[in-house]
C-alpha cells in the first residue's frame, strides 16, 4: 500500500509542476520577452591629431609659431559609417608681425598673400581614406590638395618704404 501511496504522491507532484509550467506561458498571464541589445558600430572619423601641427620655438620673439585647429565638424555620409570631417587650421603672429604658413615640403597657401597677422585655412577629410586635404577656391579655381603637416613662422612687418 505504501508503494501505491508514494507513486500517487509522486505523480501528483509531477502533474502539479506540469500545470504550473503551463500557467507560466499561458496567454492569460502574458509572456515576457527581452530583446537582445542592439549595438551600433561607431562612425569612422578623421582625427585632427593625424595632421601634424607645428609648435612655437624658444626664441624671443619666436620665429616658429604654434599652429592650432578649431571648428572641427564631423558629418555622416548617408547611412554609412563614413564621415566628412572639416576643420580650420590657423596661426597668429604677435603684434607688428605677419604669420606665414607652409604645408609639407614648402607649399604656401594663397591665404599668405596679403601678409596677415593670422592665417586661417580649411581642411577636409573623408574617413573612407583618412587623408586631410587643404581646401580653398583661388581665382575661381577649387583647390584640394592632400597634406600631412602644417607649420607657421612669423616675420616683422615692413611698414615703411624699402631703402
Amino acid at each position: 500500500m505504501n508503494y501505491y501511496f508514494f507513486t500517487a504522491l509522486f505523480l501528483s507532484s509531477r502533474i502539479s509542476s506540469l500545470a504550473n509550467a503551463c500557467l507560466a506561458t499561458s496567454p492569460v498571464q502574458g509572456a515576457t520577452t527581452t530583446a537582445a541589445p542592439v549595438t551600433e558600430e561607431p562612425l569612422r572619423r578623421c582625427a585632427p591629431s593625424t595632421l601634424s601641427l607645428g609648435v612655437g620655438d624658444n626664441m624671443q620673439p619666436q620665429e616658429d609659431i604654434d599652429v592650432t585647429f578649431s571648428n572641427y565638424v564631423s558629418t555622416q555620409i548617408g547611412t554609412t559609417r563614413e564621415t566628412i570631417n572639416t576643420m580650420q587650421v590657423s596661426c597668429t603672429a604677435i603684434d607688428g608681425y605677419n604669420a606665414f604658413m607652409t604645408m609639407d615640403d614648402g607649399f604656401t597657401p594663397p591665404e599668405n598673400i596679403d601678409k596677415p597677422q593670422t592665417v586661417t585655412v580649411n581642411f577636409s577629410c573623408n574617413s573612407a581614406n583618412m587623408v586631410w586635404n587643404y581646401v580653398t577656391t583661388f581665382q575661381g579655381q577649387d583647390i584640394v590638395l592632400p597634406f600631412t603637416s602644417v607649420m607657421c613662422n612669423q616675420a616683422l612687418l615692413n611698414t615703411g618704404p624699402l631703402p
